[in-house]
């Protein structure tokens, strides 16, 4: 099978994580805030209790949100002085952050034992503790209940020519013409749990989910209305975590979710495909892998990843991959850390496609890449960001390279912390005089707003052969909201570009397009997050030199909801 790159690319624009509890795991905590929310009428008790929280929840400075770390850590809190209890929201933070707000009641804490809460905890329960269906001091059972709705509309969709970039798409049927809406959604049904064992700090934990997604209308594809029923998250594991220091491992099995730093190698998004009969293409709601194994931890400075990955692909076009890779990350100090990553691609059925027609398979190719990141660097509030990746497969001579660098600012004590951000990114095509296959594999790399690069192009190129600037500005008028800016100048370092849309497997110009994307993230509620997307695209003379000529735009509205 050849490489699937010359069939549906990235059309999903769900976001990296969604600011609710459940939908944001493995987001890094960028920053942490305490608010009082009710006095208990003595100052000096209100001061104590803010102190506590403060002083405990600096552990979440940094660090990845992880649904029962937090859930532990505000248990823990609540057994602090002058704490009678602890909720939290929340809040969009760029693309790829969150931020926590802790909302603590410093009233008087009740007297006598705390009887169990949630629907089915008898005398201590009521319905309204629903989705929590049982709490205690030691075990957690909530139901997941989410989904979302979406109204999308895109003009000159494939820069006006959907026949030309779609004649080998198994996915196709009627394409649009000069513009098209269509609306998709999903719902999500079932339950996870977190329980401690025994006394000792180890917990156990899992989740089970079904999710039913649809489209109805035209869209980029097809006009064809779907709807499709499936097993999403499925998984279970368990987690110990040191009481006397931030130390913690964990392992999990099953279908679930997984981003590695900023998805550079691995982002959740390509964890299923959401294409096909199984509909909802632009909400992009099915994220968990048909089965992976993750292994995390943290001793002192030092953390660690290991993953195996299948991803849940579409019977189309499946290739049967599989990914297994290693991280390790090396804390210098809050602001500096340094990490190294190997992976391998254990199983593919496709080859990479060439101009020789050569038989080069996918399975066995490896990369090494490290990545380094600096926060604070000289002045408050500058960072820098890189990594640099290498690949090469044993079975064939294969020698590929992938970078980037960015620069930034935010500038947290001016109105709305506004931060502006320069990134140079190349992912290296193949030079066909070379008996060398030099072409990136991008693997599991993805994420709006981060290594998906246009919204428009992202479907029609992936980060092989391409050279990208781009300028971020990101600016939040109020904590819920957030509002991002990117600029992206798209380029081809080969001509030959085999192994992409096979429109522009040869290309006639390096020069690929520009593209504009205005993106908001509205956390309105605890339950219910708005994200807003509008982009233009303007193709470069490789394109105008097929006939796609005119400029591609899209107008999204994403509503993403849970309980």
């Amino acid at each position: 099978m050849a490489c699937t790159e010359a069939f549906a690319q990235e059309a999903s624009t769900q976001p990296n994580y969604l600011p609710q509890p459940g939908h944001s795991e493995s987001v890094p905590i960028e920053a942490v805030s305490v608010t009082l929310r009710t006095s208990s009428g003595d100052k000096a008790r209100d001061g104590e209790a803010l102190a506590n929280v403060r002083k405990l929840a600096a552990d979440l400075q940094g660090e990845k949100f992880d649904l029962i770390l937090v859930t532990r850590l505000i248990a823990r809190i609540e057994r602090q002085a002058a704490v009678r209890k602890v909720d939290y929201d929340l809040l969009p933070l760029g693309a790829n952050a969150v931020r926590i707000r802790l909302l603590v009641d410093a009233a008087p804490k009740q007297t006598g034992e705390a009887l169990p809460q949630g629907v089915l905890a008898g005398d201590g329960g009521k319905l309204s503790d629903f989705p929590v269906l049982y709490k205690s001091d030691k075990s957690l059972l909530t139901a997941i209940v989410a989904g979302g709705l979406g109204v999308y509309s895109d003009g000159n969709a494939w820069f006006g020519q959907p026949e030309l970039f779609n004649r080998y798409n198994p996915l196709a049927g009627n394409l649009p013409g000069a513009s098209t809406a269509w609306t998709e959604g999903s719902l999500e049904l079932g339950a996870g749990f977190a329980s401690q064992l025994g006394d000792a700090p180890l917990y156990a934990f899992g989740a089970l989910t079904g999710m039913k997604t649809w489209s109805i209308g035209q869209d980029i594809y097809t006009d064809e209305t779907r709807d499709f029923d499936k097993i999403e998250k499925a998984y279970a594991g368990l987690l110990y975590v040191d009481t006397d220091s931030r130390n913690f491992a964990k392992l999990s099995v099953g279908g679930q979710t997984f981003t590695l730093n900023d998805g550079f190698l691995v982002n959740l998004v390509k964890g299923s495909v959401n294409a096909g009969d199984r509909g909802a293409t632009y909400l992009g709601p099915r994220l968990a892998s048909q089965f992976s194994v993750l292994a995390d931890g943290r001793f002192g400075p030092w953390g660690f990843h290991a993953f195996y990955i299948d991803p849940s692909e579409l019977a189309q076009t499946d290739t049967h991959a599989g990914y297994l890779g290693a991280n390790a990350k090396y804390a210098f100090s809050d602001n500096v850390a340094l990490d190294a990553t190997a992976m391998t691609i254990t199983s593919s059925d496709s080859t990479y496609a060439n101009p020789y027609g050569l038989d080069l398979p996918r399975e066995g190719t490896s990369v090494a890449a490290a990545h380094l990141l600096w926060k604070n660097l000289l002045v408050d509030g500058v960072f820098v960001e890189g990594e640099l990746g290498h690949q090469w497969n044993p079975d064939y001579a294969m020698s590929a390279w992938a970078g980037y660098g960015t620069i930034g600012y935010i500038a947290r004590k001016l109105p709305w912390t506004p931060s502006i951000s320069f990134r140079y990114a190349e992912f290296s095509g193949d030079d066909p005089s070379t008996r060398t296959y030099e072409r990136w594999d991008p693997m599991l790399n993805s994420g709006l707003g981060i290594w998906l690069q246009g919204v428009s192009f992202g479907k029609i190129t992936t980060n092989s052969n391409l050279a990208t600037q781009r300028i971020q500005l990101n600016l939040v008028p109020v904590e819920q909201l957030n509002v991002t800016f990117d600029y992206y100048r798209l380029a081809a370092p080969e001509l030959n570009n085999f192994g992409s849309n096979p429109a522009i497997g040869t290309l006639s110009s390096h020069q690929l397009g520009q593209e504009f994307t205005l993106t908001g993230r509205w956390a309105i509620n605890r339950n219910l997050y708005l994200q807003s997307v509008a982009s233009y695209a303007l193709p470069g003379e490789a394109l105008r030199d097929i006939g796609a000529d005119k400029p591609w735009s899209t107008l999204q509205l994403s509503l993403y909801w849970g309980l």
